[in-house]
């Protein structure tokens, strides 16, 4: 007997056991959370019970509305080939850029390029060290140098996007659909407003352990991408597309309802847990271990539910306590990306997290004194280990 079917709706029935679900286009399995985009049908969960319902609490369906970024209507159809969206770029080769791109390559090498001019552009020709291999995408550094980009993803650190703007420019078509990738919130509004006849997407990437070691990169994990306009309770068609391109590449995405609220749980997260490892020096193992660590993360997560109040994004203390738990169950030798970054000597994306929330609440007439704290004990510890840095390079 075929199973019945369910309405075109953004709800699902009950998940019997993580056995199965009926589900519809763009749903959520009310257990775990995790968004199946398919026609409507019976399906088989792909995790157990204990990890469904655990990472429920973390990633929830997120029903909650928000604005929309972008032009309205749909994109020109341009089929290549059976599809709209064929070749994608790619415009920051860090750690999770580059294996990103390292999984996109190898699945369709002749339709993945790196975006870059100048110096860099030369550097990256070269290729790329992801996982003990080197790669060469094609390097783009002008529109007409090959076929139009039709997705561009956007994974340059939050302090170097503003530098990124000229390179983006250089290779966009009108009809080139942005996706940035960056931590913190404030990405997605700046691409908007540098290129408002593009349509800029929301997007951030959870749970990968990608990280450098000089310019080699390395993973064991990508984790999930997750992507979307602000309200995704319909999919708009460019934001399926996007989803389903990815996915025919390897990578791990899905759309979910409310973005800027997944938006603002990561800002939530790396906002307190990586600021305290910054200026504690400390592995995640410690945040169990040392009461006043982890209220140190608490006060600077605290603020930011204040801020979502009045910002109108629906975020609790309920999503700070599951994030707190989340924390508590990392690696314990795991080094958040700020200590890493802080320790190598490399620029550090304070001003998007402490700096952002310190902004917000002047803006709100907010109180931020533990992120304010934070802003000036951190920015201080970087100032000083360059000028150290220089004082070295002086008398060596």
């Amino acid at each position: 007997m075929r199973p019945r079917r369910a309405r075109r709706t953004s709800r699902t029935s009950s998940c019997a056991r993580s056995t199965s679900c009926t589900v519809a286009m763009n749903t959520t399995c009310a257990s775990s959370g995790w968004t199946r985009f398919r026609p409507t049908r019976t399906v088989r969960c792909a995790v157990s019970s204990a990890t469904c319902k655990a990472y429920a609490r973390l990633v929830s369906p997120f029903r909650s509305l928000g604005n929309r970024i972008g032009r309205s209507g749909p994109l020109p159809m341009r089929t290549r080939g059976g599809l709209v969206i064929r070749t994608i770029g790619l415009i920051g080769a860090g750690s999770v850029g580059s294996g990103i791109m390292s999984v996109m390559h190898a699945a369709d090498p002749d339709h993945v390029v790196l975006v870059a001019r100048g110096d860099r552009a030369e550097r990256l020709a070269g290729g790329i060290y992801v996982n003990g291999r080197t790669i060469a995408p094609a390097v783009r550094s002008a529109r007409g140098q090959g076929p139009d980009i039709d997705l561009l993803l956007v994974t340059v650190k939050s302090y170097a996007l503003e530098a990124a703007l000229d390179d983006i420019a250089c290779v966009l078509s009108p009809d080139t659909i942005i996706l940035p990738l960056l931590n913190g919130i404030t990405a997605t509004e700046r691409l908007q407003r540098r290129f408002p006849d593009n349509r800029v997407l929301y997007g951030t990437v959870i749970r990968t352990d990608a990280h450098r070691i000089g310019r080699r990169a390395f993973f064991t994990t990508l984790g999930e991408m997750q992507i979307g306009y602000a309200n995704n309770v319909v999919v708009a068609p460019e934001v399926a597309e996007v989803r389903d391109r990815l996915r025919t590449l390897g990578v791990n995405v899905n759309v979910y309802d409310d973005m800027r609220r997944i938006q603002w749980r990561k800002w939530m997260l790396n906002t307190g847990a990586s600021q305290v490892a910054a200026e504690t020096g400390v592995e995640c193992g410690f945040f169990g271990m040392v009461d006043e660590i982890q209220e140190l993360i608490v006060m600077c997560m605290d603020e930011i539910v204040a801020l979502a109040h009045a910002e109108q994004v629906n975020l609790t203390r309920a999503d700070r306590d599951d994030i707190l738990r989340f924390l508590l169950a990392y690696p314990a030798d795991k080094k958040m990306s700020m200590l890493q970054d802080l320790e190598a000597g490399r620029p550090i994306e304070i001003d998007d997290f402490a700096g952002t929330v310190v902004a917000l609440g002047e803006k709100h007439g907010i109180p931020t004194p533990a992120n304010r704290i934070m802003y000036l004990t951190i920015t201080a510890r970087q100032k000083i280990a360059a000028i150290r840095r220089d004082d070295t390079a002086l008398q060596g």
